[in-house]
């Protein structure tokens, strides 16, 4: 997506600032005025215009090299990438054209499916994607992909189990939630807060229990 400004207005203003200083000796009151009127109503229009970009969109599709054109999720990353999940896997859109990751058997780095339902970023950079029943990351620094989930996780002080679940939340901090804890990872501190959760909360998502603000004891 492209952003262009209308920037005419300014020069119009500046244009009127230089007839008005040059020519204030030899005008009339009248004309003064009607001047005056004319370099308020520009203003005006000036300052209506800031802030109001006029944008262009482009259709994009498998035409353009969108590896599937059903849609199932989408993200804008922190550079500016756009991020589109199909069930055909996934593509990465740089204004110009895609580059579509999919999964490689023989490739230890590679995604474990081309079935992408949802795509999040932390405040790490890590580009999280869900699969729905497994979890990989795409570690932009080496344009590959991390699948072992629980032992990048271990990393960051976090333990889980076979069934974990993952949520970004608004301010990209990282949540997990594995047997009846609900981990969160402070991104910007890098610090680490365990919860205990009660046992009517276990079947509720990471992001619910984000929203909540996880309502039990810290361990």
């Amino acid at each position: 997506m492209k952003i262009t400004y209308q920037s005419w207005p300014l020069k119009l203003i500046v244009h009127i600032l230089k007839c008005f200083s040059c020519n204030i000796m030899t005008m009339g009151i009248r004309r003064i005025k009607k001047l005056l009127c004319l370099l308020i109503l520009t203003f005006s229009v000036s300052f209506q215009g800031i802030g109001q970009p006029s944008y262009i969109f482009h259709h994009l599709t498998t035409e353009n090299g969108l590896s599937n054109s059903n849609v199932q999720a989408i993200l804008q990353d922190s550079l500016g990438f756009l991020w589109i999940g199909t069930e055909s896997g996934l593509n990465r859109y740089d204004g110009y054209g895609f580059k579509v990751y999919t999964m490689t058997p023989e490739s230890p780095n590679s995604l474990l499916t081309d079935n992408i339902l949802g795509l999040q970023e932390d405040g790490l950079g890590n580009i999280w994607i869900n699969s729905g029943y497994s979890y990989a990351v795409y570690k932009r620094d080496k344009d590959y992909f991390v699948t072992d989930i629980p032992n990048l996780l271990q990393k960051l002080g976090i333990q889980v189990d076979r069934n974990y679940k993952i949520y970004v939340d608004k301010k990209k901090d990282l949540w997990v939630l594995s047997e009846q804890k609900a981990f969160f990872y402070n991104t910007r501190k890098k610090k680490l807060k365990v919860f205990g959760i009660k046992a009517g909360l276990m079947r509720s998502s990471p992001r619910s229990l984000a929203t909540m603000g996880i309502i039990c004891m810290a361990s």
